[in-house]
């Protein structure tokens, strides 16, 4: 028998619309690569829908107010 628990964050990212982004070969859910980055997960999201490369969304630093990000 094949059975093996899972974790609750295991189990969210077997859902069917979780989004999956490699780099370098590394394939990982938004959520993983947020810990990874250390870039919480909102910001990762809007940066996605600005337009942002995953690399660039995950990578670049954070923006003080009122500053533009740097690939702008």
């Amino acid at each position: 028998m094949n059975v093996r628990w899972a974790t609750q964050f295991e189990q969210m990212g077997n859902t069917r619309n979780t989004r999956l982004f490699t780099i370098n070969g590394v394939t990982k859910n938004l959520t993983e690569w947020s810990k990874e980055s250390k870039i919480d997960y909102a910001s990762i999201l809007e940066r996605l829908e600005n337009g942002w490369s995953i690399e660039d969304a995950l990578y670049k630093p954070k923006t003080k107010p009122g500053r533009k990000p740097a690939h702008v």
